[in-house]
């Protein structure tokens, strides 16, 4: 179950620069039967609770049809070990069936990218930072549509690559 999750978990938060508490605080209850809609197609969740909501509205959880397909058979994972156990109404969970904190998002991401070779801490916010800089870099036209992405202000990004222009000059 925890490998399962885990995998799940980096794929989301990688792949979606999201915060990890928009990962925390993903529910059952925005979960609309992603599996009804063609196989081929991706699917967003909006997810409402996250630090900046109240100010840039509800985040979104973006789901390639791959990852859809892992989240999926995640579910059905979750549901055939207990239907007690995880009657929880978040989607990503503990073994016992309560919310997972962000010390065990940070220990997925930093364990996944131990096995690629990256032996140094990895949380939701550098694989953010990561993002952002590499755009910054390489496509700075776009930077205020990944801030919008992630929730920010274009002031706030401006900031943020007025400070990675300043470090690599």
């Amino acid at each position: 179950f925890r490998r399962s999750r885990d995998h799940l978990i980096v794929r989301l938060i990688s792949e979606n620069a999201s915060r990890p508490c928009v990962v925390m605080n993903f529910k059952m209850s925005v979960v609309r039967e992603p599996w009804e809609c063609n196989s081929q197609c991706d699917v967003n969740f909006v997810i409402d609770k996250h630090e900046t909501a109240g100010k840039y509205g509800g985040a979104i959880l973006h789901m390639t049809n791959a990852v859809k397909l892992l989240f999926i058979n995640y579910l059905k994972f979750r549901e055939a070990l207990s239907k007690n156990l995880f009657k929880t109404s978040y989607v990503i969970c503990c073994t016992k069936g309560t919310q997972i904190k962000s010390e065990s998002i940070r220990y997925a991401l930093t364990n996944a990218n131990r096995k690629v070779g990256f032996n140094h801490p990895v949380s939701g916010n550098v694989l953010r930072r990561m993002a952002a800089t590499a755009v910054q870099q390489h496509d700075p036209d776009k930077r205020i549509i990944v801030a919008r992405h992630m929730c920010h202000s274009s002031q706030t990004a401006e900031l943020h690559y007025a400070i990675i222009d300043r470090l690599s000059n």
